[in-house]
């Protein structure tokens, strides 16, 4: 499949690509330091007042708030309630979204990574308290540059499992695609990514999930996306059984499309 375009978990075993949170947040301080200390070069030669201390400021606060949140649920009975989860993670996965964009304006490769890997950790962290995506473009940002760094198709795998739940807990009113004449929109990048996440885990039963809903929520697309899939296949050597799986869906949609 083509680059996944950039703009565009509770299991253990998924650790080394969606870290939990409290295992996530030793890294941002360093990370933070860092931004901070190179903002304040960049601001010195520039008139902008960019507020980069409040944002790391914010961030800090959202993570002792959630090991509050995890504490309490860990032993006094229920879970957070959803909507103060969504409430929290939104407000972070705004923050990060920002500081974020500051660490690639001040071309800072480490730093930029471990603030994506906390994007893609504050996620699993709504998820597992219930509460819904509402900002999306961070994590699939985050999820793109994730999957760009991968080859190993197991590592793919757990990588489309984890989309696959974003998917499901992405808010309602993002799904209802209310700005559907935008190209760049972060719900039509995400659906598209993770049918070329999919595709590279060779895992049929993925895949078909994954092309299924882009059928089901992006009908316009599939034609498209299908064609590109095929000049993919022997160019990049993919097994005979994925060869097969996406033959048949091009077929399927290119066929529609003619009609």
């Amino acid at each position: 499949m083509a680059p996944i375009p950039t703009r565009l978990l509770t299991d253990r075993a998924m650790d080394s690509i969606i870290e939990r949170l409290e295992d996530c947040t030793g890294r941002f301080e360093p990370a933070a330091e860092q931004i901070l200390q190179s903002f304040e070069l960049y601001r010195s030669k520039a008139s902008t007042q960019a507020p980069v201390a409040q944002l790391v400021e914010g961030i800090t606060q959202f993570l002792a708030i959630a090991a509050e949140f995890d504490a309490r649920s860990d032993t006094h009975g229920p879970r957070a309630e959803r909507q103060d989860a969504g409430e929290l993670g939104d407000y972070a996965l705004n923050l990060l979204m920002e500081l974020t964009g500051w660490a690639v304006q001040l071309s800072l490769e480490e730093p930029r990574r471990a603030l994506e890997s906390l994007t893609l950790s504050v996620t699993d962290w709504i998820m597992r308290h219930h509460g819904k995506i509402q900002t999306l473009e961070a994590v699939v940002d985050a999820l793109a540059n994730t999957a760009n760094r991968l080859q190993d198709p197991a590592a793919l795998e757990r990588l489309t499992e984890f989309i696959n739940r974003l998917v499901a807990n992405v808010d309602e009113t993002i799904k209802q695609d209310l700005e559907s004449s935008n190209p760049g929109r972060p719900w039509r990048i995400l659906l598209l990514n993770r049918g070329i996440v999919a595709t590279r885990s060779h895992n049929t039963q993925l895949m078909e999930q994954a092309y299924d809903e882009l059928a089901q929520y992006l009908p316009d697309e599939t034609g498209r996306f299908f064609a590109q899939a095929m000049q993919q296949m022997e160019a990049l050597n993919y097994p005979a059984h994925v060869r097969e799986l996406v033959g048949r869906y091009y077929h399927r949609f290119t066929r529609q499309s003619m009609h």
